[in-house]
């Protein structure tokens, strides 16, 4: 044999932390396929096959059940040879140098062990003899020691690699044991070991079974197992651009990737090494099953990866870490359920276990702390006692509110500062804004301007521009854009976007109170400087002048038809809106406000050219688009649903709420064919483009890729903040977003009372109901699981015998099983 031939049996792609390794060089011959056991040994073998004798039982059977894949031969004649070994519990690379035949006191083969040299040691150390199933993989890299030369730097980009591993593993985990992960329909099971193991010959029966039960681990034909040089290419993907510009350079890439999956093995990650298993050894040649490394089973990664997460207590980040910090923060909060300890995650649970910490949210928040995610604060509440923060985000809020004070100083004051010029100056034109009342930080507000003034020239227009103004957190996500702030300025920045990133979206939800994207007095800061007015108070409304940085989008309407004609986007300044609730907005608009005051009637003719234009808009859509109809049938399904629940729902369309929710969608409409003008990809959620109305930039103070995509149209529109992201950057930024989303999506976060909205009177209600009435009822979905509410009564209850989820105001019959004053639950069945 002049080479051996080693072949990647799977294609995958991969990623993770910053990689830089000095890595050598070697003399090798690097081949394009695996070499087979002797049942499909290839021809070009200089070992004839009469003089190999017949295959064994072992390599019939592995034939048989479609685990040759990974079969290997290997004799003296095929030394020295790479691969990598574990030695005194660190992975190295080795070269092998010699096979050792052990043998029993009448001369039988007994065992194999192999005679290695470090490729990778500075010292002077000889040859070292290890067991064969010290080898993790062999490579088809011919070298030696002595064989390695000063070798050029190579690094992998931050984030690659774990992001890489982590998708390489999931393609691998849903491939169960059991099933064929469609390589082939005979496949090896438990159950058929024993009759396996009694007709092998009495010398292999015990080899047969050790070998056979450890492939079962390894899934059919190895579907659940990778080895370093599947992890390569998917690191480096075969391309014009990627091609290994020598075989040197192939070898340093393997390198990385083998020292990846070692660094996740270790870490308590993904992956467990699976060391090559023998085969048989006669005549000078060792066959082996060339081992590699298997993936976790999901529930046994999520335990290692929560007792790691102890041990490293946050010196170490990872993206299980990240996953496991946001769950922590969300149990903190109140989040899931704290009835049963064992229904907690896998991962939070191991967590706690290991810092010795209490299953509560009181004990996650010890955890959050003692990693250094959260700050205990001095001058905080008894209400909370800690900022949710670490302590140099807090420094880099600090610095940002002090900052951002001294700007608005320089604005009303009519002074520009680095960065300003530019902007439109829109601050003698009022705008409103439509909130809920409990609403904090308010980021979009609506207003109009007249045609003529802009010099507009858009045919069969209205004579109104609908202005559309979003709050300007450029600050954070355009970092080019700061040019002027360098050093320790420049840090909070980058500290402020990095905690945006992290954390992904806010929470609203948790029974303790909110999770925000940012510290709230980074959120103040960047939130639209608002006049809130008492409108019980009978006096005229008095406002205060305040400016705002905004980014505005200018839409012209067909007021005939509601198609969009022109749009466009300008950096602007605009004075500070006037605040109204849903409710007061409505009630101005429906002329039931008792109050009176010049401001609200301006504000109320805002308002109402707003409301037509938009609203015409949203109507021309439901005419062309499929997505914005469904749309509207499932918020038309969730209003009859509040109506029919009395309120309880928690889900309200008034008129004001129409419009904010027409004009942001407008706002991601104009902006995404904008971008798709300009041809800059649009950074979006997945699963969120605009077959499902997606918006777009329009809530930068609540999710992190909306941050990310006003930056995006600030720099391909506006030419600010520097160059447009690539459609590699923005599909690195989607896939974080999503993430970071999903790793909270299960989470639950309703507050643990009986679990129902049902109360007495309800259930008296429907108990007379049913006493009055034979037969099933009326009810209405709730998109919620199998929950329902009966029609005419309000009542909400689990709904047996529905198949699937069904959308909300889907109107069904059900028969009432049974009704439970004590606990508030309904039980009925689907006629």
């Amino acid at each position: 044999m002049n080479s051996l031939i080693l072949v990647p049996w799977a294609r995958m792609v991969l990623v993770t932390h910053l990689l830089t390794l000095n890595l050598p060089a070697f003399s090798f011959v690097l081949q394009p396929s695996i070499q087979h056991s002797r049942a499909t040994r290839p021809s070009q073998m200089h070992l004839a096959m009469e003089d190999l004798g017949a295959p064994s039982y072992l390599e019939e059977r592995l034939q048989e059940y479609g685990f040759h894949g990974r079969l290997l031969t290997l004799s003296d004649q095929d030394l020295p040879v790479l691969a990598e070994c574990q030695l005194k519990g660190e992975a190295q690379l080795v070269s092998i140098t010699k096979i050792i035949s052990k043998k029993d006191d009448s001369g039988k083969p007994q065992g194999s062990r192999l005679e290695v040299e470090r490729c990778t040691s500075q010292d002077e150390e000889g040859p070292t003899i290890v067991d064969l199933g010290q080898i993790t993989t062999i490579w088809s890299a011919k070298g030696t020691a002595n064989d390695l030369s000063s070798a050029n730097r190579m690094t992998i980009p931050a984030g690659k690699l774990d992001r890489t591993l982590d998708k390489l593993y999931r393609t691998r985990v849903g491939r169960a044991r059991g099933s064929t992960g469609g390589v082939r329909r005979k496949q090896l099971t438990k159950k058929q070991l024993p009759k396996l193991v009694e007709f092998a010959p009495a010398e292999e029966q015990a080899s047969v079974d050790t070998v056979l039960r450890q492939v079962l681990k390894t899934g059919a034909g190895f579907a659940r197992l990778v080895d370093s040089e599947v992890t390569r290419e998917a690191l480096f993907p075969s391309t014009t651009e990627n091609e290994p510009s020598t075989k040197q350079q192939a070898v340093q890439q393997r390198i990385i990737a083998s020292t990846a999956l070692a660094k996740d093995a270790k870490s308590g990650g993904r992956f467990k090494r699976f060391g090559c298993l023998p085969v048989s050894h006669h005549d000078g040649v060792l066959t082996v099953i060339n081992g590699g490394w298997v993936v976790l089973d999901q529930g046994v990664r999520a335990t290692s990866e929560g007792r790691k997460f102890a041990e490293r207590a946050g010196s170490t980040t990872t993206m299980a870490d990240d996953r496991i910090i946001t769950r922590l923060e969300c149990l903190a909060m109140g989040g899931d359920d704290q009835n049963s300890w064992g229904e907690l995650q896998v991962d939070v649970r191991e967590s706690l276990r290991g810092m010795n910490l209490p299953m509560t949210p009181e004990g996650a928040k010890q955890a959050l702390i003692q990693i250094g995610h959260w700050t205990e604060s001095s001058s905080a509440t008894k209400k909370q006692r800690i900022d949710p923060w670490p302590k140099t985000v807090l420094e880099a809020a600090e610095w940002y509110c002090k900052m951002d004070e001294k700007r608005r100083d320089y604005l009303i004051r009519g002074e520009m500062i680095p960065g300003d010029e530019g902007r439109v100056d829109l601050t003698k034109l009022p705008c409103i804004c439509m909130d809920a009342s409990s609403t904090t930080f308010r980021d979009d507000a609506i207003g109009i301007r007249p045609r003529a003034p802009t010099g507009r020239r858009v045919t069969k227009a209205s004579k109104w521009e609908i202005l559309l103004h979003i709050a300007d957190v450029s600050d954070l996500y355009a970092p080019e854009a700061n040019v002027n702030r360098k050093g320790k300025p420049a840090e909070y920045l980058e500290t402020l976007r990095e905690a945006a990133h992290s954390r992904g979206t806010s929470r609203y939800d948790l029974p303790l109170g909110p999770l925000h994207l940012l510290p709230p007095v980074v959120l103040h800061a960047l939130a639209l400087d608002t006049n809130t007015v008492d409108l019980t108070n009978q006096g005229p409304l008095r406002l205060e002048r305040g400016i705002n940085r905004c980014v505005t989008l200018w839409v012209y309407i067909d007021e005939k038809t509601g198609k969009l004609l022109d749009s466009g986007l300008e950096r602007t300044l605009i004075s500070s809106p006037l605040a109204l609730s849903y409710n007061a907005a409505t009630a101005l608009l429906d002329g039931t406000l008792p109050k009176e005051d010049a401001t609200l009637d301006k504000a109320k003719a805002i308002i109402a050219v707003a409301e037509r234009n938009l609203c015409r808009w949203s109507d021309f859509q439901r005419t062309k688009s499929k997505a914005a109809q469904a749309k509207e049938e499932r918020l038309s399904g969730r209003e009859m649903l509040g109506r029919e629940m009395n309120g309880n729902s928690g889900f309200e369309r008034t008129r004001s709420h129409r419009i904010v929710d027409s004009a942001l969608d407008l706002y991601g409409f104009a902006l995404n064919g904008l971008l798709f003008r300009a041809e800059a990809p649009v950074p979006r959620v997945l699963g969120n483009g605009m077959d499902r109305v997606g918006r777009v930039a329009s809530a930068p103070l609540r999710r992190y890729i909306d941050g990310v995509a006003q930056r995006q149209a600030l720099a391909a529109l506006c030419e600010y903040g520097g160059k447009p992201l690539t459609r590699k950057q923005v599909m690195y930024e989607s896939k974080s977003a999503t993430a970071a989303i999903n790793a909270v999506s299960n989470i639950k976060a309703s507050k643990r009372d009986n679990g129902s909205t049902n109360t007495l009177q309800v259930l008296q209600s429907l108990s007379m109901y049913i006493k009055d009435n034979d037969g099933p009822v009326p009810a209405m979905s709730t998109g919620k699981g199998n929950e329902v509410v009966i029609l005419g009564i309000g009542a909400t209850a689990s709904c047996r015998g529905i198949q699937g989820t069904l959308g909300p105001g889907k109107e069904i019959l059900v028969e009432v099983q049974s009704i439970d004053e004590r606990s508030g639950q309904v039980s009925v069945v689907s006629r």
